[in-house]
């Protein structure tokens, strides 16, 4: 187990609500169990199939605790959300939500690296989702990679423009742009 897991499993030991904090740690019981799920569904895996389909969790089960990690998340325990939302991008890898609360936690947390790696798997499942084209080109800047934040925040820029809701995205991609050049 990692220190960072390690850490983020005593935190949530200690999470006052108990039915979050019992959730919370049977999302930290299946994520230690993850190398077995792995080995025993490595065929269906290969086949594109979940780790939530093989093991039949409830897509109302998922959605639970991924409620759970971003109301942790807006509560800034970005420690206490992490085992909630790796459960989630874990066992429906399937789910761009589910990765990008796991990603914004690692960025939350300053793991940059780790960060970016699930920012990128939310692109590759939705080209389009536009915070997190901005958090990864953050991490990149982050990491020392001007080039890659650059394309990145130009990709925000493309996927926000003409879109009020996304405006604010718009001007930090525009002011992380003229910071670089």
């Amino acid at each position: 187990m990692t220190p960072l897991f390690t850490d983020a499993s005593y935190a949530v030991e200690r999470l006052p609500d108990p039915e979050i904090r019992d959730l919370a740690q049977q999302a930290v019981g299946q994520l230690k169990k993850l190398p077995e799920y792995l080995s025993e569904f490595k065929s269906q895996i290969q086949q594109s199939q979940t780790l939530a389909s093989c093991l039949a969790i409830p897509t109302t089960e998922l959605e639970n605790v991924y409620e759970q990690s971003w109301a942790l998340f807006r509560q800034q325990d970005f420690l206490s959300a992490l085992p909630l939302a790796l459960y989630c991008s874990t066992f429906q890898s399937t789910e761009p939500r589910y990765a990008f609360v796991a990603a914004s936690c690692l960025h939350r947390l300053q793991l940059p690296a780790e960060a970016a790696k699930l920012y990128k798997t939310v692109l590759q499942l939705d080209e389009t989702h536009v915070a997190a084209a901005y958090r990864l080109g953050e991490c990149l800047l982050e990491l020392g990679d001007k080039e890659g934040a650059s394309q990145l925040f130009e990709w925000t820029l493309t996927l926000s423009r003409g879109n009020f809701e996304h405006r604010q995205f718009q001007d930090w991609a525009m002011q992380r742009l003229a910071r670089i050049h």
